[in-house]
């Protein structure tokens, strides 16, 4: 009895709150939903992770989807993501207490996941990044698109990390948990 009075409940809240269904159970967004919600300066990337690939895709309003089917180990991800994680995690001894930052895991990371599908978001002023599994436990601005140069810290804190060619230097970046919000969050009413 309690299962059929849910189920007329839910039906009478769908009939009412279209809305709501949608935010509470989510449907996968079709690519020419998103391409829709996108803005012409901004590019999507959505990053899956299985056990021995990553698949990304990314694409604009308009044009190509550019697509990657990436041949590495999950752990590897994860490992990376660790190691950045690391690197920026503060305990009770306060900035003397941070590690030097993982920028040869912040390069392999952005190698890995963005580099391989850049066509699909190159020229783009905002990049918004759907990542999967452990990927979402990192701020993708963490990012560097290339090799850190050697700089030796002389006075300033974080001075060395000046010259490295992170990815938030070259676009905004928003992280979203699925491609769905994006639709959700645009067609809100304010």
């Amino acid at each position: 009895g309690l299962r059929a009075e849910r189920m007329r409940l839910k039906t009478e809240l769908d009939r009412l709150y279209p809305e709501y269904g949608a935010l509470v159970e989510p449907k996968p967004a079709a690519i020419d939903d998103v391409r829709r919600a996108l803005a012409p300066e901004e590019a999507l990337v959505s990053i899956y992770v299985t056990a021995s690939r990553v698949h990304a895709w990314a694409f604009r309003s308009s044009g190509p989807v550019a697509l990657a089917s990436i041949e590495v180990d999950e752990r590897e991800i994860a490992e990376l993501v660790a190691r950045l994680r690391r690197s920026v995690e503060v305990d009770d001894g306060g900035l003397d207490s941070l590690r030097p930052f993982d920028t040869a895991a912040a390069q392999r990371l952005f190698d890995l996941v963005l580099r391989p599908v850049e066509a699909g978001w190159r020229d783009a002023r905002t990049l918004l990044v759907v990542p999967h599994r452990s990927l979402a436990q990192i701020p993708f601005a963490l990012l560097a698109t290339g090799p850190a140069p050697d700089a030796t810290p002389s006075g300033a804190l974080f001075e060395q990390y000046r010259t490295v060619p992170w990815l938030i230097r070259k676009l905004a970046i928003v992280q979203l948990p699925t491609a769905q919000t994006l639709l959700s969050l645009r067609s809100a009413r304010p």
